[in-house]
């Protein structure tokens, strides 16, 4: 006989002695939103999250960082965990203020790159309505450098919610009212643990606020630092390595350290180093001696970036009944170096991602016939006229048709082995 009792009593002994799985975790996250008010919950497996609404709005809240968080707690801190994150979610649910007088004290400045912001514009169109214009969720930002931009966050004790271009509005303010206000907030904020010494060349930033990376924002505290033209790298939101641009020891081992994070957490910020001038940051090139090092990152990084706009644009195209093939950017090692491909296949539709190396699949009775790899920018130029760019972010290119003999001859003539 199989009662009730025993499903619970099997799932408290695998959560004892085996380590909980996602489904369990899943269930416990959508019985906590359930208690604090949240309908229409469901569990998606593909995407990795639960979804549901909250106060009259609808939400996604990816289990990725929480699964990972929960299962490295002991056992007696992981409800806390539970509690962390359905608190944040409970607590973006909530809009600021409509006064901005009152959210004035609880702006803060945040950092985030292009492809983070379009991915967010993605998740919003997953929960639009038919027809509905999203421009009015646009979320407030700058440009900064590179592929950096700065945004505004309305600041609570268990979550950050995204200042968007409606907010602004409402409040009649500026962006650039609003970021001075949000900048005081953040040089005012306690010291904690401030910098820490990474062996003997680098520094990390321990203020534990989440706010580390937004720091780049205050170059004074960098100076501050002694260091001679310094360079900064923020693997995660809540992390600022910085070392100088002269010591190439220290630039190696920001490498290192941001490979171990990237190793750990599921979410990164960017790979990029970023070099501080005179004139504000600059995109900073790293010397040979470490290239290899940040060029594996950026390829990691680029992966991740593709990674997590596939999952959103197969959703979509799932929801739309779009039978476009969103393609992969693999990400292989062969002898210490780490390259990225995507793959065009005759008669498919399909996004393909900008990676090093294209490879061409050409069928015969649906089977595959032949295969060519090239160097991206080689096949880009030979079949041009058959790649319509596209605007999403981390770029992409839409594929329809395929070479035909004569271009299949000369893609021949430039293959690459890998």
């Amino acid at each position: 006989m199989h009662v009730q009792g025993d499903t619970q009593m099997w799932g408290w002994l695998q959560d004892l002695f085996g380590g909980p799985t996602l489904e369990q975790v899943a269930r416990k996250v959508m019985d906590a939103l359930q208690q604090a008010g949240a309908t229409s919950l469901t569990h998606d497996r593909g995407m990795n999250e639960v979804r549901g609404e909250l106060n009259g709005s609808k939400f996604a809240l990816f289990l990725g960082n929480l699964y990972h968080e929960y299962k490295q707690a002991p056992r007696a801190q992981r409800a806390a965990v539970l509690d962390k994150y359905v608190g944040i979610q409970v607590q973006a649910s909530n809009t600021p203020p409509d006064n901005y007088e009152q959210a004035r004290a609880q702006l803060m400045p945040i950092v985030r790159t292009r492809a983070d912001e379009a991915m967010g514009m993605l998740s919003l169109q997953r929960f639009a309505e038919p027809g509905e214009d999203l421009d009015d969720k646009r979320l407030a930002t700058r440009a900064l450098v590179g592929d950096f931009v700065i945004g505004l966050a309305f600041d609570t004790p268990n979550a950050m919610q995204r200042i968007n271009q409606h907010q602004l509005v409402g409040w009649a303010v500026s962006f650039d009212q609003a970021l001075d206000d949000a900048l005081q907030n953040l040089r005012a904020l306690p010291e904690h643990g401030g910098w820490v010494r990474l062996g003997d060349s680098a520094w990390q930033g321990s203020w534990g606020d989440n706010y580390e990376s937004s720091r780049i924002l205050l170059p004074d505290l960098i100076h501050r630092l002694g260091v001679t033209e310094p360079v900064a790298l923020m693997p995660l939101r809540y992390t600022l390595l910085v070392c100088s641009a002269r010591d190439e020891k220290g630039l190696a081992l920001l490498a290192e350290r941001a490979r171990e994070l990237m190793e750990s957490e599921p979410r990164w910020l960017s790979l990029t180093p970023l070099k501080l001038g005179d004139k504000g940051w600059e995109v900073f090139t790293p010397p040979a001696s470490c290239a290899k090092a940040y060029a594996d990152l950026a390829l990691l990084d680029e992966s991740q970036s593709y990674a997590g706009q596939k999952s959103l644009l197969d959703d979509l195209n799932q929801r739309s009944g779009k039978d476009v093939f969103v393609a992969s950017a693999t990400v292989v090692e062969k002898d210490g170096l780490l390259r990225s491909y995507s793959t065009w296949t005759e008669g498919v539709d399909t996004l393909l991602p900008r990676t090093e190396l294209l490879v061409f699949i050409r069928l015969r009775d649906g089977q595959l016939d032949q295969s060519l790899m090239l160097a991206w920018d080689v096949a880009a130029e030979l079949a041009s006229h058959l790649m319509e760019a596209t605007d999403f972010s981390p770029p992409r290119y839409r594929v329809r048709g395929f070479p035909d003999a004569a271009l299949w001859s000369r893609l021949q003539a430039a293959q690459v082995s890998l």
